[in-house]
C-alpha cells in the first residue's frame, strides 16, 4: 500500500515515561536507561506499523520527562533515517519544561510551542499546528498522591478549565466558522472514568478513547 500524508489529520500517541521516580530509585521498576530502551523500541515498532498503511503524521506526547530522558530522546531522533523530519518542544539544556520533569511534544509536523504555568513545577505545554488548524495540550494534572495536602479533584478541574480557557483564547471559534481549530487534550489526567466523565461533560469535551475504542484498555 502507499503511505500518504494529510493536512487534516494527525495521529497522537502518549507515554508517561517515568511514572514513579521513587520506585526506580528503590529498584522496584526499571531504571530510566532500561525504561528508555523499552519506550524507543515501542516508538520504532509503532513507526514501522504506521508506515505500512495510509496514515496521518505522528505526534508523540511524553509526560514526566527528565533532562536525562530528553537527552535519550534526542539521541533516538538523531538515530532515525535522515529523510525523516522531527520537531520538538524542548531542547536539552533549555530547562523550560523539564525542571525537574515535565511534558515534551515530538512531531513529524512543524508546530509552535507555548507554556501555561499552573504552579512552580506544574505546567501544560501547547503545540500549535496552525496549518492543520489543531492545537494539542500536553497535560499532567495533579495526582491523588497529593490528596492529603489539597482537594485534588478540584485542583484537576481548575487546571483543566484553565487549559480550555487558554486554548479558547488562543484560537477563538466564531459562529461563521472562521477558526475551526480542533482542540485536543492529551496526557496524564490522573482520573478514573467515573471521575472524568462529569468534568468532561461540564466542559463540553469528548473522551476520544471512549468514543473511538469503547471499553478496550489502552495498554
Amino acid at each position: 500500500s502507499t503511505s500518504t500524508t494529510t493536512t487534516e489529520m494527525i495521529k497522537v500517541v502518549t507515554w508517561n515515561v517515568l511514572y514513579d521516580k521513587q520506585l526506580m530509585e528503590q529498584g522496584r521498576i526499571a531504571d530510566i536507561g532500561t525504561r528508555s530502551e523499552v519506550i524507543f523500541a515501542q516508538l520504532n515498532n509503532f513507526l514501522v506499523r504506521t508506515s505500512q498503511v495510509a496514515v496521518a503524521p505522528c505526534v508523540f506526547v511524553f509526560q514526566e520527562v527528565t533532562a536525562e530522558f530528553l537527552m535519550c530522546l534526542m539521541a533516538w531522533v538523531q538515530s532515525r533515517p535522515g529523510e525523516e523530519q522531527w520537531y520538538i518542544s524542548e531542547r536539552p539544556g533549555a530547562g523550560v519544561t523539564v525542571d525537574p520533569m515535565g511534558q515534551v511534544v515530538l512531531s513529524q509536523l512543524p508546530f509552535e510551542t507555548s507554556v501555561l504555568r499552573h504552579s512552580r513545577f506544574k505546567q501544560t505545554v501547547f503545540a500549535h499546528f496552525k496549518s492543520q488548524h489543531q492545537i494539542i495540550a500536553a497535560v499532567h494534572l495533579t495526582s491523588d498522591k497529593h490528596k492529603k495536602e489539597v482537594d485534588v479533584a478540584s485542583r484537576r478541574a481548575d487546571q483543566l478549565m484553565e487549559i480550555i480557557q487558554t486554548m479558547d483564547h488562543d484560537h477563538p471559534t466564531t459562529e461563521d466558522g472562521r477558526d475551526n481549530t480542533t482542540m485536543i487534550v492529551v496526557g496524564a489526567g490522573n482520573m478514573t472514568d467515573t471521575q472524568a466523565l462529569p468534568l468532561l461533560v461540564s466542559l463540553d469535551l469528548a473522551d476520544c478513547w471512549v468514543t473511538l475504542i469503547g471499553d478496550e484498555i489502552g495498554h
